[in-house]
């Protein structure tokens, strides 16, 4: 929603609708990003997400399952992707491990990269504290 609010979205250009938070476009506002990211790579509260990244679902000749291998990550962007898989796979995904002990390293280190990046951008963080 902050990044939304905050003016970072993309959209359908010929409706008008589907709009989207743009990752990229926060991204491109705070280079420093970048530094964030190395950061939290030695941040033990992250250090699951860095060594094991969410694996993304798939539908292979045997049914569903999940990919072989997890992307790994190498940088702001790929950080912000993990974030993204792990909260598609808790919302969109298999609710059957929900309550996990990886799905809750997996979200307990996604909620510590995530209010690292609040106060990154004033605008951010000015919505991000008006919607709380």
């Amino acid at each position: 929603y902050a990044l939304k609010a905050a003016s970072y979205y993309s959209y359908d250009l010929v409706t008008g609708r589907k709009v989207e938070a743009s990752w990229q476009k926060f991204l491109t506002a705070n280079p420093g990003l970048e530094n964030l990211s190395l950061q939290l790579k030695t941040d033990p509260r992250v250090k699951y997400l860095f060594e094991a990244p969410p694996k993304r679902r798939e539908v292979s000749p045997h049914g569903l399952g999940w990919e072989e291998n997890a992307r790994q990550i190498n940088s702001i962007s790929d950080l912000w992707g993990a974030v993204k898989v792990a909260r598609n796979n808790l919302f969109h995904g298999d609710k059957g491990a929900a309550g996990s002990e990886r799905n809750q390293k997996l979200l307990s280190a996604c909620l510590v990269v995530l209010d690292s990046l609040i106060p990154v951008d004033a605008n951010v963080r000015l919505e991000y504290e008006l919607g709380i």
